[in-house]
Parts: C-alpha cells; sequence; structure tokens
C-alpha cells in the first residue's frame, strides 16, 4: 500500500474522530491510511492514549443495540454492524430487560 498523505483538514478529521473514541484501526479504514499514521497523528495532537478493557462496550453501542433490536434487527446483524459478538448482544438486551 502506498503511503497517503493526509492535508491538515484531514488530519484534523482523524484528530476529532480519535477525540470521540474512535480506534486506530477504525480510523485507517475509513481514511485508507496505515494505524500507524494515525497512531502519530494522535501524538502530535497531544492526546494521551485510550486504554479499553476488552470487554468494554460504550453508552452509544448499547442504545444502538436496543434500537436495532426493537427495529426488528437479528441478533447476528446487530453484532456485525457494532462489532461485537452475539453473546455481547445478548447480554445487552438482557440488561435492558429486552430478552428473558
Amino acid at each position: 500500500m502506498a503511503k497517503k498523505k493526509l492535508t491538515l483538514k484531514e488530519e484534523y478529521f482523524v484528530a476529532r474522530l480519535l477525540s470521540v473514541r474512535t480506534s486506530a484501526e477504525t480510523i485507517a479504514r475509513i481514511m485508507g491510511i496505515a494505524p500507524s499514521y494515525v497512531r502519530k497523528i494522535k501524538k502530535r495532537s497531544g492526546m494521551k492514549p485510550l486504554n479499553f478493557p476488552s470487554n468494554y462496550v460504550t453508552k452509544s453501542k448499547e442504545e444502538t443495540a436496543v434500537f436495532l433490536f426493537k427495529k426488528g434487527y437479528p441478533l447476528d446483524k446487530i453484532a456485525v454492524l457494532l462489532d461485537i459478538t452475539g453473546e455481547r448482544v445478548i447480554r445487552i438486551l438482557r440488561k435492558k430487560g429486552l430478552l428473558c
């Protein structure tokens, strides 16, 4: 993959995505750059590294899972869309009282 040089505006966009806790790998896929380049932007912008536990699910993902389930999406489709496991989706829905 050839190196892609980002404009200042694109680097600002990457920094904004990082500030809302988007992973470097996800941003790299969106922007078509290497994850190491995203981490360099993060370091240059002065952001502290965020460490998530491996079982961490954000509130927005929980709310999205509930919303999609209420709209009639199957559990496996929700898991793929939110990039979490099927067991995690079931756990979220049970916690919200939607599954027995």
